[in-house]
């Protein structure tokens, strides 16, 4: 009978090569799984903002700050500001007069993670006042959303 005897350091090399082989199968397998999910992210992401975009209701994405980081073009006409003039101010600076007393509390109960509707009025550009009924919530990222339906012309007929 023959005895067949390997060098230990030939059998730890293939033994090494065998693991990279392994671990590099499951790296791509891992990297593989990542781009699926930012690829998803992306997607997502990409709807939200077309939703946003295309609503006729305005729409405000907020830091959790109160400080507005997105505005729809509904947002731009019903303030009467531009979207890029909206971006960086903050939420109490849209609200009227009589709002604003609940302004910093408002951005508080959102952030608490309170979801609730609110009428209120929104000052534009020119100074004048919108009647909106508007609905508050925390996203799951910790940012702030806010969506506002002018009510203007519904007060006016009651």
């Amino acid at each position: 009978m023959y005895l067949v005897t390997f060098p230990i350091g030939l059998l730890l090399a293939a033994i090494g090569v065998l693991a990279l082989l392994l671990m590099s199968r499951d790296k791509r397998k891992l990297q593989s799984m990542v781009d699926e999910r930012v690829e998803e992210l992306r997607s997502s992401e990409a709807r939200y903002k077309e939703m946003c975009i295309s609503s006729y209701d305005p729409i405000l994405l907020l830091s959790s700050e109160g400080l507005v980081e997105m505005a729809n073009p509904a947002a731009a006409v019903l303030t009467g500001k531009d979207t890029g003039e909206l971006e960086g101010m903050r939420l109490e600076e849209l609200l009227s007069p009589d709002a604003k007393l609940l302004g910093g509390d408002l951005v508080q109960r959102i952030r608490d993670g309170a979801a609730f509707r609110y009428e209120h009025r929104v000052v534009n550009a020119s100074g004048g006042l919108t009647e909106v009924d508007g609905t508050y919530s925390s996203l799951p990222d910790g940012k702030l959303q806010a969506i506002w339906r002018d009510i203007t012309e519904y007060r006016r007929r009651q």
